[in-house]
Formats: structure tokens, sequence, C-alpha cells
């Protein structure tokens, strides 16, 4: 199967299917406004397409992606989000997204719609960001290994309108047990954040473990 243009179709999955080598997307999901549309895909593959690996668009919500690889696609890995009102509360978990984005210095996966959820993902070597959330609100970016990327490991310009610090290794002082990292947020009053360190179980920061957590207002 070379390409997949989905329209009016209520429920599809689509599993263990390679999608390569495209002169458009690798996967373009569209939905028209009349009809409900889930998209589950899963253990497939999205390489060295001209435009994105995976478009979510036109009210295309409810979108599933699993266990699937996103690498070498010229425009960018995934882009959630169209033009218009669409790319809603989709989620992309346990994928691997590299090595996209060399045309246009895209992130590897790139948010400009509401509500998605970005999660346990491997996000390294885009010619752009990691994960760039442009637009919307409650979208979710935790859990993932985001390392080496061209741009900000993620970017985020809708709400605090600056990039979400990716920070240096630290080294735990022996003698208290105890690490400093010095970091400062401007934002509007009483907006929520929450705050997550994760210490990496290996050298290469191939497995992330979440050690602490923080959230409030400011």
């Amino acid at each position: 199967m070379a390409w997949c243009w989905i329209r009016t179709s209520i429920t599809v999955q689509l599993i263990n299917v390679s999608l390569a080598g495209n002169l458009g997307n690798g996967l373009r999901i569209v939905k028209s406004k009349s009809t409900d549309l889930a998209v589950e895909v899963l253990q497939c593959s999205m390489d060295s397409n001209f435009l994105y690996g995976a478009y979510v668009e036109s009210n295309a919500n409810n979108v599933m992606v699993y266990y699937s690889t996103i690498q070498g696609n010229w425009t960018g890995g995934i882009r959630l989000g169209g033009t218009g009102n669409g790319g809603n509360a989709n989620v992309v978990e346990s994928c691997r997204v590299y090595g996209n984005g060399y045309m246009s210095q895209e992130a590897g996966i790139r948010i400009v719609a509401r509500g998605n959820l970005v999660s346990e993902n491997y996000v390294y070597y885009n010619y752009g960001d990691g994960v760039s959330v442009e637009l919307g609100n409650e979208n979710v970016v935790r859990y993932n290994s985001i390392l080496g990327n061209g741009g900000q490991g993620i970017y985020v310009t809708s709400g605090l309108g600056e990039a979400a610090p990716v920070l240096g290794p630290f080294t735990i002082d022996d003698g208290t047990g105890q690490i400093t990292i010095p970091y400062m947020v401007q934002t509007e009053p009483y907006r929520e954040i929450k705050i997550e360190f994760f210490l990496a179980l290996d050298g290469e920061g191939a497995g992330l473990e979440r050690r602490v957590g923080a959230s409030g207002h400011i």
C-alpha cells in the first residue's frame, strides 16, 4: 500500500503497513464534519515521504498511533492539526520519530491543535525541534526520550510562549544526596504549571524513570 487517504470511514485500523517514498504524506487523515472517525495506527512504518510521515487534519480527532516508526520524512515527522479546526484528542505513544524535517526543519512531532497526548516516544535526531506545541490547550507531552534534535527538545509557543528547558546532566552530591536545578518560568498569574524530573537509566537516555513531580499555580 503506497498511501492512505481516509475520508468517511467510521473505524479504521492500519496494522503493519509500510508507507514510504511518496510525493505527498505517508498517511493523511481527513474527516468529513458529519462523520465520526476513529483511526488506530499500529506497528506501521512511515519513511522518506516528501511531506509528513503522518498528517492528521481537517476535523480528524481520536487518531491513535502506537509502536510505529516515523523516520526520514522531508517536511516533518507527525503533524497533529490542520489549517482549520481539527487534529484534536489524538494519541502518539511508544513510537520512534527520528531524522525528519530535512527540507523545512520542522519538528519531529508538531502540534497545532488541542487535547493531544504525546507519551513514551523516542524522538531524536530530527532537523528541527523534537516536539513543537504551537497551538491549543490541554496538550500533554510526557515520559518521552528526546535527544539530539536540531532545535529545542520541546518548544512551546502556546501558553508560556517560550522554549521548555532541556536540562543537561547533573551529578548527585554524594555528601548530601541533593541536587539544585536553577530555572525560572515567566508566565501569566494563576496559570497551572506542572514540572517533572527524570533520571536516565543509561548513558544514551534510552530509558527514563520519573523521579520527582510537582504542580501548582503560580
